[in-house]
């Protein structure tokens, strides 16, 4: 098991999730947490919706509707990891008939 707690040590989930999202690794790993690199998404937003210098009632209309829209891409994301995460988990821990055996005879 000591292999496995060094792989996952210099594990970079960064990294891994550009692979997966992008098909190649990240060329700059941002180190910030989730909540910095969040508060710096929504700065560079709202900066670059202030430059269009809108009327306040139609720059709250956008932001209220931009923010709603990304709350629910992140409930749906957030759904779809647990569902991944799920099955990748029993994938890994059940095996099929034939392994199972080959298991339980190694085992005795």
């Amino acid at each position: 098991m000591d292999m496995f707690s060094e792989m996952f040590k210099r594990l970079n989930l960064n990294v891994l999730s550009n692979l997966l999202l992008h098909g190649t690794s990240a060329e700059e790993v941002n180190t910030g947490t989730y909540e910095q690199r969040l508060r710096e998404s929504e700065k560079t937003f709202l900066e670059g919706l202030n430059a269009l210098a809108l009327e306040p009632q139609l720059h709250e209309q956008i932001v209220n509707a931009c923010f709603g829209h990304l709350g629910d891409m992140s409930e749906f994301y957030f759904e779809l990891g647990m569902k991944a995460g799920a099955t990748l988990y029993r994938k890994l821990v059940e095996f099929p008939p034939d392994v199972q055996n080959v298991v339980e005879v190694a085992a005795e």
